[in-house]
């Protein structure tokens, strides 16, 4: 109740969310850095036309049973902004994207475990390979000059991802996020901004049909929870169809000079259902589930020693999930996350051209899942903290580098099981997972972003960031996971 209480005055008080990208959590593309699109047009600063490439690679054993022991995502972007009428912006990028899974387990599901617990599955382990493409589009017009701004932004995209082991389940993806944004600038010293998300994420995963007198007899399980799946044997082929559709609703403000040299804060509110379906031409519910989310992010800058600044911030979400049985009209599944997180952040100039600036954090979570079908509780809350330092350095020979490394570690407080009756499928599976999540976990990482211009209006951009997760008390014996991230793009300024 107290935490309740606590996140309910943080709420109110900085009213929600550390810029949350629906594209990106529910499709995996990082790519679409969604916000308010009425803002894009007082942020211009020139047209500009980039092309890149982006890949980010992962692998190690330290992680969830359902993971692929190593996983490589490669994104080729063309990206720009152009002012057309005087009023008028128009933006976007097109971007072709490959994904390769080395060892991908049984679920066939993108994002598994979730908060959805009807998940397909077979007997199968083997490598994935995800081809598609998607675009982002969007516009933003100056309805009162330098008061009143209005934007819209579309993002669509499609792509097909097949296992190349029998049975040869394919996935094909279909998502859409359409934003329609308003901003207003009330006076000198006061902005707010209001922004509509429609969503509609759709994914269907269809096996290849086969002869049962090919002696291949896999085996394909129906999850629906915890424990005691459905397990189908002699199956020729299986077709599932997943939607989840929803609306997010997000205030964002920014306040200048007003007791503090800049408070900038975001509130957000997203409602979603997703539905599963079975058969193809003739669908057979398989069970479906409410979302309700909030989620906030708010920081505070303050003068501090000289040119020194000071930044308050804080950021936290609010899942809350339940899940309805596909024949028996009742609630069989409950998932629940909270976080809440504060830190601060100094920035100190050394001189006109070079800055550091150490950041110290600590966040409050949990994660509990209830399966009141089968009769299982899971509750793990945990602490985080840690701490980073950036170095900056601006315009020196035509170069410009930011470089930052940091330490996080999350201790998992007294987590909580409680078991009514369990099976083979808690046994091998949920058991791992349970491991996972109550080690305590330290991740290091450091990052750089090099900028040469070697043009006046051209200039090449590299982006770099490496991490590494392992475990923090030995629960796991040598185990760790590392991630490397690069970026490469030509950006031109008319």
């Amino acid at each position: 109740m107290i935490k309740n209480i606590i996140f309910l005055l943080c709420f109110f008080s900085f009213v929600v969310a550390q810029n949350h990208d629906i594209a990106n959590d529910y499709t995996t593309i990082s790519t679409s850095n969604q916000s308010n699109p009425a803002w894009m047009i007082k942020n211009y600063s020139g047209n500009y036309y980039s092309y890149g490439i982006d890949m980010d690679r992962e692998s190690g054993d330290y992680k969830l049973p359902y993971i692929p022991e190593e996983s490589l995502n490669i994104n080729y972007i063309a990206r720009g902004e152009k002012k057309l009428f005087q009023r008028g912006l128009f933006s976007g990028y097109v971007a072709f994207h490959q994904q390769n899974l080395v060892n991908k387990k049984w679920i066939h599901n993108r994002q598994p475990y979730q908060g959805f617990p009807f998940l397909l599955a077979d007997s199968s382990v083997g490598d994935m390979k995800l081809n598609g493409i998607h675009w982002q589009l969007g516009y933003t017009h100056e309805i009162i000059k330098n008061r009143l701004f209005l934007g819209s932004q579309l993002f669509y995209n499609v792509d097909e991802q097949f296992k190349q082991v029998f049975p040869k389940p394919i996935n094909k993806h279909c998502d859409k996020v359409f934003n329609l944004g308003v901003g207003n600038i009330l006076t000198d010293n006061i902005q707010i901004g209001f922004n509509y998300t429609y969503f509609d994420i759709q994914e269907i995963m269809k096996t290849s049909k086969y002869s049962l007198e090919q002696d291949k007899t896999p085996i394909f399980i129906k999850i629906r929870g915890l424990d005691n799946p459905l397990i189908l044997r002699g199956e020729t082929s299986l077709e599932r169809e997943l939607n989840y559709v929803g609306n997010s609703f997000q205030f964002d403000g920014k306040i200048s000079n007003v007791l503090f040299k800049e408070i900038n804060f975001i509130a957000e509110y997203e409602n979603a259902r997703a539905k599963i379906v079975d058969g193809g031409a003739y669908p057979i519910n398989q069970g479906s589930m409410d979302s309700d989310e909030l989620f906030f992010s708010a920081d505070i800058k303050l003068p501090f020693i000289g040119k020194s600044e000071i930044d308050f911030f804080t950021y936290g979400k609010q899942i809350n999930q339940y899940s309805i049985h596909p024949e028996i009209d009742i609630e069989i599944f409950e998932y629940k996350i909270e976080q809440l997180a504060v830190g601060i952040n100094f920035v100190f100039p050394l001189n006109n051209r070079i800055q550091i600036s150490p950041t110290l954090f600590g966040s409050s979570q949990f994660l509990k899942r209830v399966d009141k079908f089968n009769g299982i509780l899971e509750y793990f809350p945990s602490t985080t903290f840690g701490g980073s330092i950036g170095f900056d350095m601006l315009s020196l020979n035509k170069f410009s580098l930011n470089l930052r490394t940091g330490t996080e570690i999350k201790q998992i407080n007294k987590s909580e099981t409680f078991i009514e009756r369990e099976d083979w499928y808690y046994q091998q599976i949920i058991k791992q997972e349970e491991k996972f999540y109550n080690s305590d976990k330290m991740c290091t990482w450091i990052s750089s972003d090099i900028r040469y211009r070697y043009d006046e209006n051209k200039s090449l951009i590299l982006n770099i960031r490496y991490n590494s997760l392992n475990d923090y008390d030995d629960t796991y014996s040598d185990l760790y996971r590392s991630g490397l991230s690069i970026g490469l793009k030509i950006e031109m300024k008319k």
